[in-house]
């Protein structure tokens, strides 16, 4: 997985599970009323990310937090602190991504972070506004734009916890998610989705299997010919194996071209969906074909047949894993000055 991509996944799935971030306006032009509320003037404290995927260490990393007085608007607050975060210890891998709503270091556009409590924090949902009580808060402005904030616990939060006893806070949130590692996908801004309606016949073919869970992949290699027209099938090849395939094709520069999801009825079909084909003009270069599964299987085995028209498929790699469990754990405590 790409630097790039863990940024983007992690990030996602934190907004996804804390809770959508809410704009409660730029600049501090309601100063007078921050002062009336009489929020503590400093914090100190600390934070450790630990994270894994796929079992692998991923981040493994102790920061000291120092914050003051936070200078913009949170009107719901009873604190909120400007954090300067730095790094104690680092062990992580170089793959690792300090995301700053949990680390509090800027990065990834995120920046002027903020530590922030309300006892009742509301935000606006498509369907009106929703307020979380007792919410820790995590703020940041992007390209100065915000204070923008994520709802890292809540009182009725699965993923995050917050005490306080006296002026002493501590906090955790731990977040556990199966992510695309796919090593193989890459949109380059120009991928089209298969039309075809029916499968093709293949003069040749190769067969497979794959977990139910879609978990890993199998990759094909044909060489292509300008001009020439090739064809691609996916189909099941028993009842009790059936399950709901999909493939996608790189070209010779390596970008994803096509994916093919529901296209035909598959000869045993599965329990939900359908199997994928596709037929793309190819250039001069090597193509890369791969099969995965989208669930719905019959059984625990999703069986396949790959069938192509118009070039001889070779086998390049199979069960390469596309899907990793990233579990995140964040523990944080520190104490409010007065």
């Amino acid at each position: 997985m790409t630097h790039r991509d863990l940024i983007i996944a992690l990030i996602a799935a934190m907004l996804l599970v804390g809770g959508p971030a809410c704009d409660q306006g730029g600049d501090d032009d309601d100063a007078d009323d921050d002062d009336a509320v009489d929020w503590p003037s400093s914090f100190a404290g600390n934070v450790s990310v630990q994270s894994t995927l796929a079992g692998e260490p991923l981040c493994d990393a102790d920061l000291e937090l120092q914050g003051e007085r936070y200078g913009g608007t949170c009107p719901e607050c009873d604190f909120a602190f400007s954090i300067d975060a730095s790094v104690v210890s680092d062990s992580g891998s170089p793959d690792c991504f300090l995301d700053p709503l949990l680390s509090y270091l800027p990065g990834g556009g995120h920046e002027s972070l903020v530590l922030a409590h309300a006892p009742s924090f509301g935000v606006m949902e498509w369907y009106g506004m929703y307020y979380y009580g007792d919410a820790l808060l995590t703020g940041y402005t992007v390209s100065g734009d915000g204070p923008y904030w994520w709802v890292l616990s809540h009182e009725n939060s699965t993923e995050g916890t917050y005490a306080r006893a006296g002026n002493d806070i501590a906090w955790t949130w731990t977040y556990q998610a199966w992510i695309d590692v796919d090593p193989y996908y890459e949109d380059c801004g120009e991928v089209g989705s298969s039309d075809a309606e029916t499968g093709f016949p293949g003069s040749s073919a190769v067969t497979g299997q794959l977990d139910c869970e879609g978990t890993v992949a199998d990759a094909f290699q044909f060489s292509g010919v300008a001009g020439q027209t090739v064809q691609l099938t996916v189909d099941t090849v028993a009842a009790e194996t059936s399950f709901d395939p999909a493939f996608y094709v790189n070209g010779p520069d390596g970008c994803t071209v096509i994916e093919a999801d529901d296209s035909f009825e598959c000869t045993w079909p599965p329990p939900a969906y359908s199997c994928p084909a596709a037929e793309i003009e190819t250039v001069d270069g090597e193509y890369l074909v791969v099969v995965r599964s989208r669930g719905a299987c019959a059984g625990a085995a999703a069986e396949y047949e790959l069938r192509c028209e118009g070039a001889d498929l070779a086998e390049l790699a199979d069960d390469v894993p596309v899907s990793a469990e990233l579990v995140v754990v964040v523990a944080g405590a520190g104490v409010i000055g007065e």
